[in-house]
């Protein structure tokens, strides 16, 4: 794969990730870091963990890319990433949201695959508050060798 097909595939998934994210949402909903490393296109996604009863709880922070669901009752279709790039990036941004599965609901007919429908999940957006830990693994070559860990607790 190209250099451009990467940057292409990053620059969808910036999309499709802000699109999920930012729908009714402001900025007070991110937290936005700098690094100077790179990133693999399809697959890196921080950790973030909230401080409940005397322990850390690993949240559901990101929706895959690939597969169906339901997130504050919008149908989300297909994504796409298929293959991991190497890409450059001097930040990140971190939704301080968790999504939670609520249920399942039936996806529109689609008269070739599934004309009755089929159930998906359904996730609904909850904004993140207390003590907030993200963990974000990127690297410093271009070659995803060499990994960094940043690390933060917040207070929200």
């Amino acid at each position: 794969m190209t250099k451009l097909s990467h940057l292409l595939c990053a620059i969808v998934i910036v999309l499709i990730c802000s699109l999920a994210f930012a729908q009714g949402k402001n900025d007070s909903t991110y937290i936005y870091i700098k690094i100077n490393g790179y990133i693999l296109s399809c697959s890196t996604h921080p950790d973030v963990s909230v401080f409940e009863n005397g322990k850390w709880r690993k949240i559901i922070n990101n929706l895959p890319y690939k597969g169906i669901y339901y997130l504050d009752d919008k149908y989300i279709g297909y994504g796409w990433c298929d293959v991991d790039g190497s890409v450059k990036v001097d930040s990140f941004s971190i939704p301080l949201v968790e999504y939670k599965q609520i249920g399942k609901k039936k996806t529109p007919p689609d008269p070739e695959l599934h004309p009755e429908g089929v159930l998906i999940k359904e996730f609904q957006t909850v904004s993140l508050h207390g003590e907030i830990k993200i963990e974000l693994r990127y690297y410093s070559d271009s070659t995803c060798t060499k990994e960094i860990i940043y690390s933060q607790i917040i207070k929200r």
